[in-house]
């Protein structure tokens, strides 16, 4: 069922899936399946790659570097828990750090990431996305846990944050 939904999203994208599934030694004659999943998809000049693991940890990686306009497109991107969201004013589950009018704007409108704050209310999904400038280059980067129902409903909409994201601030 996943394998096929990232044969599904790859062709979808224009991208290209390679799939490891093997059994790692965990200690004690006990054997752990490791499942990874590389889909990199291209957009412009520049590679999107994202990366899930299984196994013996659940855990995604999106990157995706490329040259910017401008350098002070720094921001993060995390979740808030469900209690501090229940407490909150608004009742939205992502809190932005950017010290970037461009940025906030870009991310507060940005339709992707409404659907992903969506997601993020009804399930675990509690990403931490990073947007950083070192040595010439800009690194986009999302990192969260797969332990959450359905977790390849996110990859979609990240796909499309970033693209929209390398449209708007790439050079």
């Amino acid at each position: 069922m996943i394998k096929s939904e990232f044969i599904r999203i790859a062709k979808q994208e224009g991208g290209k899936l390679s799939y490891k599934d093997k059994d790692i030694s965990v200690g004690g004659g006990v054997r752990s399946p490791k499942v990874i999943y590389l889909l990199k998809v291209p957009h412009k000049d520049y590679e999107i790659t994202i990366i899930n693991e299984t196994g013996t940890s659940f855990v995604a990686n999106i990157t995706a570097q490329f040259p910017v306009t401008r350098q002070s497109l720094d921001f993060n991107l995390t979740t808030k828990s469900h209690l501090s969201t229940l407490f909150s004013r608004t009742k939205e589950r992502f809190k932005l750090n950017s010290n970037t009018a461009n940025i906030t704007s870009f991310i507060k409108n940005n339709e992707s990431v409404k659907q992903l704050n969506t997601i993020a209310k009804d399930t675990l999904f509690e990403p931490n996305i990073i947007g950083s400038y070192n040595n010439g280059v800009y690194t986009l980067e999302s990192k969260y846990h797969v332990q959450f129902s359905d977790w390849t409903q996110v990859i979609e909409p990240l796909i499309q944050f970033y693209r929209t994201f390398i449209n708007e601030f790439s050079k």
